[in-house]
């Protein structure tokens, strides 16, 4: 058997309900991705916790710092958890479907605060 069989294998039964490597692939490419929502895989997806936390180092920079960067903000999701922003806050996003997304979501955000 070759890696690539067994591949499709391994992830065809971590999916737990007999699908093809196949099928999940066309059950992906049908979904329309806003941001870093992939809650549609929600219940085959697994992620572990790290021994330190991402936002909380964030968030103590941003205790010194006016400037702040957000390369590949995807929807402006973990961005908009961080507020209050510093001062000059810059975010981009490359994937065109998301580049008005964060704009609008971080608006509305930053109009409350």
């Amino acid at each position: 058997m070759s890696k690539q069989q067994l591949g499709m294998q391994q992830l065809t039964s971590l999916n737990g309900n007999n699908r093809t490597f196949d099928e999940l692939i066309d059950e992906a490419k049908a979904h329309t991705v806003i941001g870093w929502d992939f809650s549609y895989i929600d219940n085959r997806r697994s992620e572990s916790n790290t021994t330190w936390d991402f936002s909380s180092l964030v968030r103590g920079e941003f205790m010194t710092e006016t400037r702040f960067l957000d390369l590949g903000t995807g929807g402006g999701e973990f961005l908009s958890s961080l507020v209050p922003l510093p001062q000059e806050t810059v975010a981009t996003e490359a994937f065109e479907p998301n580049i008005d997304i964060p704009s609008e979501k971080l608006t509305q955000i930053l109009l409350k605060s």
